[in-house]
């Protein structure tokens, strides 16, 4: 199973009510990230438990952890594929299965449709 070991600094928004803090290690399986969003020098990881883990690491260092099940749509965001419903073309979205929908660059787009087509 792929995992992304995690040392961080965290913030957990479970629905966006309570506000847990603490510094952590831990293994997250890569399916259980849906998608991972960059806020400048962090990024929130986006679970399929609808946690969202504040994390210090850039887009990049996920980048170099990550397998061939994930793609960067946007210069801020990278989506699992797995959890992929469609692409909404005539809107630039990426609609997920949770029925989140993320922007999609539209340098990106044109190569997303293609993977798509061959999932």
């Amino acid at each position: 199973m792929d995992e992304i070991f995690l040392i961080m600094q965290a913030k957990m928004l479970q629905n966006k009510k309570e506000h847990l803090q603490w510094t952590s290690e831990f293994h997250i399986s890569h399916d259980e990230i849906v998608y991972i969003q960059a806020d400048g020098s962090y990024s929130t990881v986006h679970t399929r438990d609808g946690i969202n883990i504040f994390t210090s690491k850039k887009l990049a260092d996920y980048e170099r952890l990550l397998t061939e099940d994930f793609y960067r749509i946007h210069h801020a965001t990278i989506v699992n594929l797995k959890w992929v419903s469609h692409l909404d073309k005539a809107n630039n979205m990426v609609v997920l299965t949770n029925d989140d929908q993320l922007p999609i660059s539209r340098r990106k787009k044109s190569d997303f449709k293609k993977l798509l087509l061959e999932l």
